[in-house]
């Protein structure tokens, strides 16, 4: 920080700005020492040295000499009580040469524990500071505090500072300087305005300013080390240090008066440094409030348009990062387009890490459904662009967090995903992702093909994307894959040869063993399985006992997760859209039975579902199912009036059995029945559809039971309903001979429920 001592030693806080802590202090009362400065200047060549030398020899040789003369004699240790007795004077001037003695000497790491020892002396210089506080020079107090700071570098020592008050007199301190700088900031104006502050006095100005940011500088970093236990930290912000630092904020419009003759160093130094206390202030909760009532995140947006230091701009997004953690804060950028600013930050390497964690915050406040802004649509364009080429050029095997979580992010908005889409940057990422069996690489792949307007871009990638399903190293991978895969529904895409020539369908069967996989590999499997069936040609692949045996034990074992049942009921549901798949599961008996209690489910989604797959498999009317299912469907929905029948004392045979008068008539009529029947030659590829037109040209047709997309479970109302109120109960008229229970179409379904599993 400022001492030799500094190197070999750990600081509580390290940033690396180029001022007065972080130099070897020199005493306020001495003039700068240019004794050395030659060495520390880069050297000439050839004629310019000669030229230099003769005009600047004499009055480097007279700068030279009075630096002798007024600099300070070096401190010696032994002295050490009569650098003390100097505090004691009253003359200010005295006090400023020994705490400059005393100075000298904390620099050093050996001299410490002397100081340790001798407590008395941190309080001589405490008392010294809080008795000169408003009538002192600010040459004495550079002294004290740059002593304390070398104190304070040190986290062993911070409870010596603290007993002695030291944290309190600096607060105290920096409340009067704010004072002191709002009232000089007042008569710079009236002069301003009146214009007789000229030349002489902006310079007179800016020295005063130059000399105020030293003192503040020191201090704020004091408080900063200290801070580092939070309860210290609670208290300062007890006394408004928040406020203090969101007011350092504003000195750039200070320097912005004065003009040029300000030191920007000194200001950009202090101006950092304030915002990293900031940055360590706004983690939590309660400061962040208080951040957003004082307008912290304006003033940050202000302080990083004007100002051209780049690791200022750095700390500044570290602090707007942590503000946007609160959903208010998060849209502030989005509001004022400050968007744009975090965009190109991207592209300095300086500020890249910062400003895409700062992008990700706030994408994951927006909604991917929601059409976007014009002009953040366009910013999130130009990132996507930015990141993806940072995520092909990346050197490490597995893409860095910070970009790929972005990029999942940017994925899941369809303009973005189109520049993802486009040319052979997909083919990339998917080669990228193989390579290094990268799951949130594949993530972001599967966010691109939530679109249906994307998935001809995928065309070209089937077999790969197969393959690297058969072949995946990685759990989480495997998810991905199948996830993708499921999701993608294009008429061009021949599946049957996927099954067939990868040999798939016995890799996805395996999946599907008991205890074999985990639910959610099992999940994708299932929805693989079902965007297959949509391909006539699958029919009979799918079509075998031991496929639907398996998925009989998911739905037997998954009762209890409504996703994977409601999937597994889709996935047959798909299957007996063909008739050799019709015939399949019309012959497991144990499934129709588990179907036929599914009826009765909790869920409306399931219940709906269920009564979709029946209504298949009584089309086959293998084993006499039509009959049962009847019998069924007219217990579940009567169940209350068969219950109140059965447990009346009437005589036998006052009243008649319901199901005694169906006879052998036929549960559909007519009509309903052919529309039931599935014809497989009915079902065509629309060929002069365009993909590119954006609606859903592409997809398969198969009647108005099914949604375009294929994620939904179509809703199945069946019969009427029990009476709520008193009176007698009557059986459901609907279910009862001559009368028509199925609608030639079905109501408009709700696909919310089973959309919302598989984007799960």
């Amino acid at each position: 920080s400022s001492s030799s001592s500094s190197s070999s030693s750990s600081s509580s806080h390290g940033p690396s700005l180029d001022t007065a802590p972080e130099k070897k202090v020199q005493w306020a009362g001495d003039m700068t020492n240019r004794s050395d400065q030659s060495a520390a200047t880069p050297r000439k060549n050839g004629s310019d040295t000669a030229r230099s030398s003769s005009t600047t020899s004499s009055k480097q040789r007279s700068v030279r000499k009075s630096s002798k003369k007024k600099k300070l004699p070096k401190a010696k240790l032994s002295h050490l009580e009569k650098y003390v007795e100097l505090l004691y004077e009253e003359d200010i001037k005295s006090k400023i040469k020994g705490t400059g003695f005393i100075l000298q000497l904390v620099q050093f790491h050996d001299n410490l524990e002397t100081f340790v020892k001798e407590e008395s002396i941190c309080q001589i210089l405490g008392r010294v500071l809080q008795d000169d506080l408003k009538r002192g020079s600010s040459d004495l107090f550079i002294n004290i505090l740059n002593i304390f700071f070398c104190f304070s570098s040190f986290s062993q020592l911070h409870d010596m500072l603290l007993r002695n008050k030291v944290g309190d007199t600096t607060m105290k301190l920096l409340e009067l300087e704010r004072k002191r700088y709002n009232h000089k900031i007042n008569i710079w104006k009236q002069e301003l305005k009146a214009g007789t502050l000229g030349e002489e006095g902006k310079e007179k100005a800016a020295r005063w300013l130059k000399k105020q940011e030293h003192l503040l500088y020191i201090a704020y970093y004091i408080l900063l080390n200290v801070a580092e236990d939070s309860n210290v930290q609670v208290k300062m912000v007890r006394r408004n240090i928040v406020k203090f630092l969101v007011d350092e904020l504003r000195r750039q419009e200070t320097r912005k008066m004065l003009g040029s003759v300000t030191d920007t160093k000194m200001t950009d130094d202090l101006l950092q440094l304030a915002v990293i206390f900031l940055r360590s202030i706004s983690i939590f909760e309660e400061n962040v409030q208080e951040l957003a009532r004082l307008g912290a995140m304006e003033k940050l947006q202000g302080l990083y348009n004007a100002s051209n230091h780049p690791d200022l701009k750095d700390e500044v997004l570290q602090v707007m990062s942590n503000l946007t953690f609160d959903e208010k804060q998060r849209q502030f950028p989005i509001n004022s387009g400050f968007h744009r600013q975090i965009v190109k930050g991207i592209e300095e390497p300086v500020t890249r890490h910062v400003a895409i964690k700062l992008l990700y915050q706030i994408t994951t406040g927006l909604d991917p459904n929601q059409p976007l802004p014009e002009e953040l649509g366009k910013s999130l364009e130009m990132g996507t662009q930015i990141l993806c080429a940072l995520l092909i050029q990346c050197k490490n095997n597995l893409v860095d967090d910070h970009l790929i979580s972005l990029g999942v992010n940017l994925a899941s908005f369809e303009r973005c995903a189109t520049l993802i889409a486009k040319g052979d940057l997909l083919g990339k990422l998917l080669q990228r992702a193989y390579k290094n069996w990268d799951n949130l690489l594949m993530k972001l792949v599967r966010n691109v093909s939530n679109f249906p307007r994307l998935w001809k871009a995928f065309s070209p990638y089937m077999h790969q994307m197969v393959g690297m399903a058969i072949r995946a190293e990685s759990h989480d991978y495997l998810v991905e894959t199948l996830r993708t895969l499921g999701n993608i529904q294009l008429h061009d895409v021949l599946y049957h040869q996927l099954l067939i020539k990868h040999s798939f369908l016995e890799s996805l069967s395996k999946h599907l063993n008991p205890g074999f996989a985990d639910d959610d590999v099992v999940l994708g499997v299932i929805i693989v399985i079902g965007t297959f069936a949509l391909d006539p040609k699958c029919g009979p692949l799918l079509a075998n006992s031991n496929l639907v045996h398996k998925l009989c034990s998911v739905v037997k074992d998954k009762m209890r997760d409504e996703d994977l049942l409601l999937q597994s009921l889709f996935a047959l549901f798909r299957i007996c859209l063909h008739e050799e798949g019709r015939e399949v599961v019309a012959a497991h008996e144990e499934l129709i039975h588990i179907l036929l209690d599914l009826t009765c489910d909790d869920s409306e989604a399931i219940r709906n579902m269920t009564n979709k797959l029946l209504d298949l498999v009584v089309q086959s009317d293998v084993d006499g199912w039509q009959v049962r299912i009847r019998e069924k469907r007219f217990e579940n929905m009567n169940r209350e009036w068969i219950e109140f029948i059965e447990s009346s004392e009437a005589p036998e045979g006052e009243y008649k059995n319901p199901m005694e008068s169906y006879g052998e008539e036929q549960y559909y009529e007519e009509d309903e029945v052919g529309a039931l029947r599935y014809d497989p030659s009915q079902m065509q590829w629309d060929d002069s559809a365009d993909l590119d037109q954006g609606d859903a040209a592409n997809q398969l047709d198969y009647g108005e039971s099914l949604d375009s997309s294929g994620r939904f479970s179509p809703k199945f109302h069946a019969g009427g309903h029990v009476p709520s109120g008193g009176g007698e109960m009557q059986p459901d008229s609907s279910l009862l001979p001559g009368s028509s229970h199925m609608s030639d179409e079905y109501p408009n379904d709700d696909e919310d429920s089973l959309a919302e599993s598989r984007r799960r």
